[in-house]
Order: C-alpha cells, then sequence, then structure tokens
C-alpha cells in the first residue's frame, strides 16, 4: 500500500495527504461524540431501571402493609381468646378473615411462648411456630413485624398436603447458561408474612402470623406492572422465577424458568444487579435487587425488566447528526485539496519534462524562471537548482573525458605486467604439487598412530573405571558396616551372638555400658551365668528344643539382678541349612510393667474421683437444707437450751460441709493456676481428708502451724495433692511397722520461705533408696499401695513453684519430708488484706441497700423456701420460680435486680436459661448468680468459664447468700459489668 502511494503523482499524494489530515480528526470527533451521546443515554436507562425497582418495592410492601393493618384491628377481637386458649374461636374468625381478604394464603395465632393456638389450614396446634426468629422477634419488640421468609416443605405440609402441593414449582432449564439450582422443581415457597403481637394492657399475650404465599401468585407482579407501563415484573427464588407478569415467554410458561447464571452470581452475594438482558430474543434493561430474610439471607429477587427500544431513539438521532456533519465535512475537504493541488503540480509538472529531456542527452536546456532571486517559492528554487544541475553534468563531462584516455594507457602497462606473473605462477604451481605427495605420506602413517593411541586410551579408561567401580564397593560396604555397627551398638536392648551351647561369642556395647564390663569380661561366658545367674540351662529355655532350633522364640525371664525382661531367640543358618548360632534379643520391661500398673492406679483415683462427685451432690441439697434452716433458727430462738443443741447440730452439718468441700476440691480436674493462699489452711483441708484414718488406725497427729506464717503465690488444688501424698506415704509407713504411730506437722517461716515438715515414726527408708525416692516410678510398696501420684510428680510440682522437697530417714526410726515455698512480696499481702477489709466493711454496712426485686429458681423445694426466706429477710422483694420455664415467664413479664438459679434442674437445666435470658433479656445476663453441687462435672465446669457468670456452691449457709447478695449490689447492683470474686465463684 504504502509503495503505491509513493508510485502516485504528486498532485494525487497532495489530495490524499490533505484529505488525512483533515477527515481523520474529524472521523475521531464523530467517534467521541457517538460515544458520549451513548454514555448519556445509559446513565438515563440505569437511573430509569432503578426508579422503576423502587417502585417496584413500594408496591411489594403494600401487600404487607395491608396484612399488617388488617390484624392490627383483629387484636382485641382475639386478646381474650388467646388467654382462653379459644381455639374453636380463633378458628371461626380466620374463615371470616380470609373472605375478606383471599388473598392470605396462612393464618396462625400463636401463644407469648410461640405455641400454635390455631391455624386456617389445618387443626394441627400445640407446635412452635418460629418462622426464622420472626415470631420471636415481634413478641420480644412488642412490635409488629414484616418480613419474606422461606416456608419449608415440612412447614407446608403442617398447613395442608394441598396447599403444599399447589406451590411445587417444575424447574425447566433450557440454555447451559442458566442457573442450575441442583433440583428438578422447586418445594419450598417465599411468604411475604407480617407478625402483630397482640397485647394485654403492657403484656403480650400472643400474636397473629399472616402470610401471602408468592408461589404462582402474579397479584404483586401484576400491580408493579400497572404502575410501570410496558415493564415485566418477576420475583424469583434460588434463580427459579414463581411469579410473573408475562404468563408465557416465546410460547412457554414464565414460572418455573430459570435466571442466568451470571445475573445470579451477583444477587447470590447479596448486591443488586443493573444490566441488560435477553428475553425471546429481545434485549431488555434489567434491575433486580436480592429479597433478604429476617436475618439477612438471601433468599430471593425482585427484578424488573423494560424494553430497550424505548431508550435507544434518542441514541440514533444523535447518531444520524454527527454522521451528516461528517460527510459534509469530507466533501469540503476534497474541493479545497483538488484545488491547492492544481496551483502546485502544474510548475512541477514542467521540471519532470525537462528531467526527461536532460536524460535522453539534451544538456542545452534551461526551466524560465519569474521569480526574483530571494524569493521563498520552493518551486522557483527548484528551477533554479535544475539550471545549475545541468551546467555542472556538462563540466563533469568534460573531466571524464581526459580521465578516459589517461586510464587506457595505464591498462596497457597493466597487462604486460600480468603475463610476468603468470609465468611464475606455473612455476610455483609444480613445486607445490611434489609438497603435497610428501605431505599424503606423513598424514597416513599419522593415522596409523592415532589408531594405536585411542586403543591404548580405551584400555587405560577400562582399567581405570574397573579400579574406581572396586574402590566404591569397598566404600560402600565399609559405610555399610560401620553402619551396621552404628545400629548394633545403638541399640539400647541387648544383642548376644550365642553359639549353640549357649556361649557368647559376641555382644553390642548397650549391655556392656549398662553393667559396666569389659569385652573380654563378656565373651565365651555362658549366656544363663551372666545374664541369669543360673549353673545350668533352666527347662523352659529355647536350649532344650534341640540343637536344630529352625523358628524365632520369644518368653519373658527375670535377670540376676531383678530385672524383668523379654527374650527373642533366632536361629542363624549356614549354607546348607545347619544350625551354627543362635541370635539373642533381650528388652527390658521393668518400668513398661511398672508404668502400666501406675496408670491402672490412676486410673483407679480418676473413678474414685468421680464416685464423689455424684456422692457429693447427691447430698449437697439435703444438707443445704439443714444447715440454712437451722442457721436461722439460731438466729431466731432466745432459748439458750435450744440454742445450744441447734449450735450441735449447726456444727455437725458444717463438719459434713467441710468434708464434702474438701472431697470435691480434690477431686476436680483444673490447669495449675496460681493465687494468694494460706499454707496452714491447705494443710488443715488436707488432714480432714486423713483425720479419720489415721484415728482408726491409732495414729496421733500434732501440728505445729506458725500463725505469722505469710500467704504465698501458689496452686492450693496441686499443693494439697503433694501434702496429701506425703500423709499417705506416713501412714502406710507406720501401719507397716504394727499402728499406734505418730504423725508431726509443722510450719514456720524462715529467711524468706515457708518451711512444712511432715515426721512420721514408720519404719524409715533405707540409705541406699533415699537417694531415689523422686526418681520416676521408684517405689519400695507393692503395686496397688499409695495414691499412685508418686514423689516424682510431687517433686515436680514443688519445683514448678521454685521451691525444693527433699526427706532425711533413720532405717528403723521414721522418715522426715520437708517442703519449702517461696514467701510473695509484702505488698500483694497489703492488697489481700484491703481488699478482705472492703469486704467486711460491705457486709456490715447494711443500711445503704435499698429495696429490690429477686428471682430465685430451684427445682428442690426445701431450697427454694429457704432462698426465699433468708432474701426475704433482707428486706429485699422475692418472686420463686418452680422450674426454668416458669422462670422465663416471669423475666418476660418483670424487670429483675438479680436473678439466683440453680444449674441442674429437669426439662430446662440452668444452662438453658442462661440461653434464653440471653437471647430475650441479654440485659439480665450479668444479673445472674448461680447455685450448685456439681462443680466437679467438666461440663459444668466449661459452662461457668466460659458464660464468666458468678455461683456459689452447695451446700451453703444464709451468712454466704447474704454475703453474696451484698457483694453483688455492692458492685453497683443490677447492670453491672463487673465480674465479682463470690465464694466458690
Amino acid at each position: 500500500m504504502i509503495q503505491k502511494f509513493k508510485d502516485t503523482s504528486l498532485g494525487t499524494r497532495f489530495v490524499l495527504a490533505f484529505l488525512i489530515v483533515v477527515i481523520v480528526p474529524m472521523v475521531l470527533f464523530a467517534i467521541f461524540s457517538e460515544r458520549l451521546v451513548a454514555r448519556k443515554v445509559h446513565e438515563e436507562i440505569e437511573k430509569a431501571a432503578s426508579q422503576n425497582l423502587e417502585t417496584a418495592w413500594l408496591q411489594y410492601y403494600v401487600r404487607a402493609d395491608q396484612m399488617k393493618f388488617g390484624m392490627l384491628q383483629a387484636t382485641e377481637v382475639v386478646e381474650r381468646a388467646i388467654l382462653k386458649n379459644d381455639r374453636h374461636f380463633l378458628r371461626e374468625k380466620m374463615l371470616i378473615w380470609k373472605k375478606t381478604r383471599p388473598y392470605v394464603d396462612v393464618w396462625v395465632v400463636v401463644d407469648r411462648a410461640g405455641r400454635v393456638i390455631a391455624r386456617l389450614n389445618s387443626d394441627k396446634s400445640g407446635d412452635f411456630f418460629e418462622l426464622n426468629g420472626v415470631v420471636g422477634k415481634a413478641l420480644s419488640g412488642r412490635i409488629p413485624v414484616i418480613s419474606s421468609e422461606i416456608m419449608t416443605r415440612e412447614m407446608l405440609l403442617i398447613e395442608g398436603e394441598g396447599l403444599a402441593n399447589d406451590v411445587v414449582i417444575p424447574i425447566k432449564k433450557a440454555q447451559p447458561d442458566e442457573y442450575d439450582p441442583g433440583h428438578e422443581s422447586l418445594k419450598d415457597a417465599m411468604m411475604l408474612t407480617t407478625v402483630v403481637p397482640v397485647m394485654d394492657k403492657n403484656s403480650v399475650v400472643g400474636a397473629i402470623i399472616t402470610g401471602d404465599i408468592l408461589n404462582r401468585d402474579n397479584f404483586v407482579p401484576d400491580t408493579i406492572a400497572a404502575k410501570i407501563p410496558g415493564a415485566v415484573v418477576t420475583i424469583d427464588m434460588d434463580g427459579v422465577r414463581i411469579s410473573a407478569t408475562v404468563p408465557y415467554d416465546n410460547g412457554h410458561k414464565t414460572i418455573g424458568t430459570l435466571l442466568p447464571a451470571s445475573v445470579m452470581a451477583v444477587l447470590n452475594s447479596g448486591k443488586g444487579y443493573r444490566g441488560v438482558t435477553f428475553m425471546s430474543g429481545e434485549k431488555y434493561i434489567t434491575a433486580a435487587d436480592p429479597v433478604k430474610d429476617n436475618k439477612g439471607d438471601v433468599i430471593g429477587n425482585l427484578s424488573v425488566r423494560v424494553p430497550e427500544t424505548q431508550f435507544i431513539t434518542l441514541h440514533s438521532d444523535s447518531r444520524r447528526n454527527i454522521l451528516l456533519a461528517t460527510v459534509f465535512g469530507v466533501i469540503f475537504a476534497i474541493g479545497t485539496a483538488v484545488f491547492v493541488t492544481t496551483r502546485l503540480s502544474k510548475p512541477l509538472g514542467m521540471l519532470v519534462q525537462k528531467s526527461r529531456e536532460a536524460a535522453s542527452g539534451n544538456l542545452d536546456i534551461m526551466v524560465p524562471v519569474r521569480a526574483a532571486e530571494g524569493t521563498r517559492d520552493e518551486v522557483s528554487i527548484l528551477a533554479r537548482s535544475f539550471n545549475y544541475m545541468i551546467s555542472e553534468i556538462k563540466e563533469r563531462n568534460r573531466e571524464r573525458e581526459t580521465h578516459l584516455s589517461e586510464l587506457e594507457k595505464k591498462t596497457k602497462d597493466l597487462y604486460t605486467l600480468n603475463e610476468k606473473l603468470q609465468a611464475a605462477n606455473q612455476e610455483l604451481e609444480v613445486s607445490l604439487e611434489e609438497a603435497q605427495s610428501q605431505q599424503e605420506e606423513l598424514q597416513s602413517a599419522n593415522e596409523e598412530l592415532v589408531i594405536l593411541n585411542e586403543e591404548l586410551e580405551k584400555k587405560t579408561n577400562e582399567l581405570f573405571d574397573a579400579n574406581l567401580k572396586v574402590k566404591t564397593e569397598e566404600e560402600e560396604l565399609k559405610q555399610t558396616r560401620d553402619k551396621l555397627r552404628l545400629i548394633y551398638d545403638g541399640i539400647r536392648d541387648y544383642i548376644f551372638l550365642l553359639d549353640p551351647s549357649c556361649t557368647i561369642v559376641e555382644v553390642n556395647k548397650s549391655f556392656l555400658n549398662t553393667y559396666g564390663l569389659q569385652e573380654k569380661d563378656v565373651i565365651g561366658k555362658k549366656c544363663y551365668d551372666l545374664v541369669y545367674g543360673c549353673n545350668e540351662v533352666i527347662p523352659e529355655c529355647d536350649v532344650n528344643n534341640g540343637a536344630n532350633l529352625e523358628v524365632s522364640h520369644r518368653h519373658q525371664a527375670t535377670t540376676k539382678d531383678n530385672r524383668i525382661v523379654e527374650r527373642y531367640v533366632f536361629p542363624v543358618f549356614d549354607s546348607r541349612g545347619h544350625l551354627v548360632n543362635r541370635i539373642e534379643y533381650i528388652r527390658d520391661i521393668t518400668e513398661e510393667l511398672r508404668l502400666r500398673e501406675q496408670l491402672f492406679q490412676a486410673e483407679k483415683l480418676s473413678s474414685l474421683g468421680e464416685i464423689l462427685s455424684g456422692v457429693a451432690h447427691e447430698l449437697n441439697n439435703p444438707l443445704t437444707g439443714v444447715i440454712g434452716y437451722c442457721e436461722l433458727l439460731l438466729e431466731a430462738t432466745k432459748d439458750d437450751n435450744l440454742k445450744g443443741q441447734l449450735e450441735k447440730i449447726n456444727d455437725a452439718a458444717l463438719r459434713c460441709k467441710k468434708i464434702i468441700e474438701n472431697l470435691l476440691s480434690f477431686a476436680r480436674q483444673h490447669r495449675i493456676e496460681k493465687q494468694f493462699c494460706d499454707i496452714n489452711e491447705i494443710i488443715k483441708r488436707t488432714l480432714d481428708l486423713k483425720v479419720y484414718q489415721l484415728r482408726i488406725d491409732n495414729i496421733d497427729v500434732l501440728t505445729d502451724l506458725d500463725k505469722h506464717v505469710p500467704w504465698t503465690m501458689a496452686d492450693p488444688y496441686t499443693i494439697q495433692q503433694v501434702f496429701l501424698n506425703i500423709i499417705n506415704n506416713a501412714h502406710l509407713a507406720m501401719v507397716e511397722k504394727g499402728g499406734h504411730g505418730r504423725l508431726y506437722i509443722k510450719s514456720e517461716h524462715i529467711d524468706g520461705l515457708i518451711k512444712i515438715t511432715f515426721s512420721d515414726t514408720g519404719g524409715g527408708i533405707p540409705e541406699a533408696d533415699l537417694s531415689k525416692i523422686f526418681d520416676p516410678f521408684f517405689t519400695t510398696r507393692e503395686v496397688g499401695k499409695g495414691t499412685g501420684l508418686g514423689l516424682s510428680v510431687s517433686y515436680g510440682i514443688i519445683k514448678e513453684h521454685n521451691g525444693n522437697i527433699y526427706a532425711a530417714s533413720e532405717p528403723g526410726e521414721g522418715s522426715s519430708f520437708f517442703v519449702e515455698l517461696p514467701v510473695v512480696s509484702p505488698s500483694a499481702n497489703a492488697r489481700a488484706a484491703a481488699r478482705e477489709a472492703r469486704e467486711t466493711t460491705a457486709i456490715n454496712d447494711e443500711s445503704r441497700w435499698t429495696r429490690r426485686r429477686i428471682l430465685i429458681v430451684d427445682d428442690e423445694i426445701t431450697i427454694l423456701n429457704l432462698l426465699k426466706t433468708i432474701v426475704e429477710g433482707m428486706g429485699h422483694e422475692v418472686d420463686t420460680a418452680i422450674n426454668a420455664m416458669a422462670a422465663v415467664d416471669k423475666i418476660r413479664d418483670k424487670d429483675y435486680d438479680l436473678i439466683i438459679s440453680d444449674i441442674k434442674m429437669p426439662t430446662m437445666d440452668g444452662k438453658g436459661l442462661y440461653r434464653v435470658v440471653h437471647s430475650l433479656r441479654p440485659d439480665l445476663i450479668n444479673r445472674l448468680i448461680f447455685t450448685t453441687g456439681d462443680i466437679v462435672n467438666p461440663e459444668t465446669q466449661r459452662f461457668l468459664e466460659e458464660s464468666k457468670c458468678n455461683y456459689i456452691m452447695k451446700p451453703f449457709t444464709p451468712t454466704e447468700i447474704k454475703k453474696i447478695i451484698r457483694d453483688f449490689l455492692a458492685s453497683g447492683g443490677a447492670g453491672s459489668d463487673a465480674s465479682q470474686d463470690f465464694p466458690g465463684g
């Protein structure tokens, strides 16, 4: 194309260049104008689509408002019937309402708990009608709620099988780019629902639920289309059209068809769609928004489509005007280009003609020039340049003729010289041929030498490769041998190579290192003598099976140092199949067997803890009643004789309470968590667990506990386990000696350490064992005795507390164990004392508490009445509930400053009550205090840790209940977010 342009006349090129310079900007301007107009039209289309969709949403909720206002008028009529649970009356009312509002498909009346009293479509009642939380939201909020929700197939079947079958929509998939819902028919229904609460003065007694099922119901789309002429309106669920203004699309029913997959991808993400879609081969401007349920999840969409032809007229007119303006500009540019080119090409044509004459040999020509010497006309300048060029050519021709005559003379001289050179060249060629013949002979000899050299090099390489291979194999064999030796000597068990007579031929280093022997001390010795301490082969040994042992044997044996081992014996055969040696593999299983016994003992302790937990829980409720009423009688009676008897009962009950608390504390599983604690108190609690058993075994307990021992940072549960383990060991030692012993326990503060001493009058510890008593699994007792904790674990616990534990013993005289723990800083003790002082002040100051409303929940009538008596005695208003369901009813109707509830109750327990309160009245969560007698239960522990609720353990005293209520009110009363440190909580 470029070459053809260069070959055209100058005039044509001028015209084309001028047209390109003028027309291209005009075309670009036309394209830009067309795009700008198109953008404006597109913006108008999107604005119109959004306005149409807003109109559609207004019409969509008009139906819901109609149902809401209608049911608001009916609430007074059904209020009394709901309170009386008059199902027949409510059913008749719904039949009347159905006649005036035929478009309503679902009518249900529920009580304040959401339980169905009556429904229009069936006689089923008593079930809970939740509908994705919409009913609960209306009941708790006391305001009407409008929402779009999904009625599942199961819910529709409850309403009636006919209704469930009518809403089923078969899915018709026609195009590959359509959305695939993954099933062949749509059995659920989308329902526009309204829930109106029914009020009795200031409380909710129930609710009326109405619903318009949108499946196959074209009323809403037709109403919207009437407001938007020419629009196509559809309601879709899961990508399937469930109602539409157009009953047929291209000869097929619209309902049941699918939306494009690209549109559904946008709607399922929760965003609206604005764009172009096709229906029956025609373009539509589509606007669609997702329909969301009460929880904000997308359950469908509402879409409005308008034909694109309504918006393209303006675009077409603008495009036609731009095209006409462009055509007129092109015509004008062509005329201008022709005029300018004619003025330029005429003088240039004359120059072309003169140039052709000069090319034919006529140099006596000149181009006439009319312009003055200083003109700027390029054509005149070009004519003068042409005349100057002709003059120069004439001069150059004269000089060329002179040079040619001189060149001819020099050519003759060169020809003579060339003949002489050819003669010399022939002589050189003869000499070259002789030299080439000699070269060929030398080359032949050289080739023979090369062949011999290659064969020699090949043999040399073969010898080198063979030598390298031998060295590699020797190295691999050496590495393999070293590796096997390393493995052989690295095995911690014992390996012997024996001949048929049980003589040791070879042994690994593990056996030598364990017994401190040299290889010379072992080789040649008899295995049964060196290892098992026998004079001869024992009857059960595999050697007695004969000299031709052909299979491996395994059995358990005891070494001469009383270690229990497992023996594995393997035969070694020669190439002819004869038995030549035996390999004996010995594994020490002494510690393994001891670990199994320890594990068995730990499992028994775990089972014992569960039994203690169950027994304690069963005793807690009656014991709480005994302690509570006994303390109340002590406060009420003035008879000294009766008061003395009551004090004895109360002391005995408190003793039982303390024993149960100690048992639960010991059995409870928990993480190590250090806190400020009194070591003397831990010692006393530990003795409470053993005092009875020590007394019946005639063992006296003497204590010397320093009252001035400061508190320290420690985990009281693990420290108690350490003390209990030491006391148990002392107890067993004195019983084994014959009883009538004495246990002496002393605490003292020495140089920043708390030192606790446990001394007994048992048989003592042998000096050889004293250095090993803290080693893992070491014991001097039979399996099954002791707690199973082990002094090694006690040692680890004390070391974790940065303390020290050690022992001293005199065989036959008894043993002493010493535990040393670091003391906490004085500032921390000061803070603890200050906090205790504040709590004491808060307990004694009763005059500043105002009367509060308190709810008590417990399924035990005795404890319920006891708590009511105690709290009313403090001057507060008390409501009671025998179970959690009754408590929920009271919480809905009243506000409470404090709720005290048991955790374990039938039907709904305290954890269920917590969840209901969290849902209905989250503001009451921080006003909950739980009572429990089952703190050992892992589920109860996990619930209390996760909820962070305050709690008090059963059995409790009236004084403890009063303290926990006072502490709660002192922390800010009802609604306080601060977590309180209550007894047991």
